[in-house]
């Protein structure tokens, strides 16, 4: 159903920005929370401070996700998301994996962790991270938007 013809693994590559806005309106309108030039945002910040092994965490999934997954699979990085919602989850992965994980030839699930769950549980959560060794190097938060709950996730 989502794996309508962008272009080949190279010319994605290329024009990895007008991929990601391709992919993200592809997305059903209770998936694409966030304005076109805010995931393009993203995405250029983590271009823009790239390291090896690169370790990304997100709070809700979305159009975000996209932007997150693709720069997974051209610079060898790793997503983990958390979200309450299951079946968002699940339609994410199926639009990342027909979309962009055929064509780039890559796994999802080498890439990408969807973790069901309150990002602030103490058994699941953000903090779960550390008994992984796993450190995370960018966050973007956007789960529940009140402050206390931000605090808790940052302090995770």
């Amino acid at each position: 159903m989502y794996d309508f013809y962008f272009g080949d693994k190279d010319e994605i590559k290329q024009y990895a920005e007008k991929f990601i806005i391709f992919c993200k309106r592809l997305l059903p309108r209770w998936l694409n929370g966030i304005p076109d030039s805010e995931c393009i945002a993203l995405y250029r910040i983590l271009v823009d401070n790239k390291k090896e092994d690169m370790t990304i965490i997100e709070t809700g999934c979305g159009a975000s996700t996209i932007a997150f997954t693709l720069f997974s699979i051209l610079h060898n990085a790793k997503v983990y998301s958390w979200d309450l919602n299951g079946s968002k989850g699940s339609i994410i992965k199926s639009i990342i994996n027909e979309s962009i994980c055929d064509v780039m030839g890559a796994n999802i699930n080498n890439i990408w962790k969807f973790i069901n769950a309150d990002s602030t549980n103490e058994h699941i959560g953000i903090q779960i991270l550390n008994e992984l060794n796993i450190k995370a190097d960018f966050g973007f938060f956007d789960s529940w938007h009140t402050s206390d709950h931000l605090f808790k996730e940052i302090n995770s």
